[in-house]
């Protein structure tokens, strides 16, 4: 998790230290986008954007109130937002003589194959591939092989979608745009 703000609570009374010091983790564990750690002088505080870290601040001072006082909230880092897709672990099990329609129909999505085993007859062909590319797999393969075909998928990762920036996107346009220019010139100076 990649946290960008933080705020510290100090105890009011240094001799509660540590009565809450292994309390405070547990009752606010499992808040989305946020996370408490203990410090000598209190609770820090870590959230991925304000509403998350005022929601965690206000249930502790509801919950144990006179208890902590709250100190500012400081910027840790600042994260621009990335677009990210999700990478799946793809396991199929096919008959061996569907070895080569399986694998000709996973080249043609450009999912590239781990290194494939043999269990009982069967093929068994490993894989990870981005979700978009998976999207209709399963029901081709069910096609491709009648019915015989076992394909599961989870999660494995995520991985950044690489966007092509405005300027890269407005040099293709005009490469494209300059051929058919000289065409429509070609034309026109032929008088057709």
């Amino acid at each position: 998790m990649h946290y960008v703000l933080e705020q510290r609570l100090e105890h009011r009374n240094v001799d509660d230290g540590p009565l809450f010091e292994g309390l405070v983790p547990l009752l606010f564990r499992g808040v989305p986008r946020a996370h408490i750690e203990n410090t000598a002088t209190g609770i820090r505080v870590l959230a991925e954007d304000h509403a998350s870290l005022k929601k965690l601040v206000e249930k502790i001072h509801t919950l144990l109130p006179d208890q902590f006082r709250a100190l500012p909230v400081t910027i840790l880092c600042k994260a621009r937002p990335r677009l990210e897709v999700p990478v799946m672990a793809l396991r199929i099990v096919i008959p061996a003589e569907l070895d080569y329609p399986v694998r000709r129909c996973l080249a043609w999505r450009s999912i590239q194959l781990a290194v494939p085993s043999f269990r009982a007859g069967k093929r068994v062909l490993y894989a990870t591939a981005r979700l978009s590319s998976l999207l209709g797999l399963d029901d081709e393969l069910e096609n491709l092989s009648g019915g015989r075909a076992e394909v599961s998928m989870k999660l494995s990762h995520y991985e950044p979608v690489y966007d092509v920036s405005r300027r890269e996107r407005a040099a293709s346009s005009m490469a494209q745009a300059r051929p058919n220019a000289n065409i429509a010139g070609q034309l026109k100076d032929s008088g057709r």
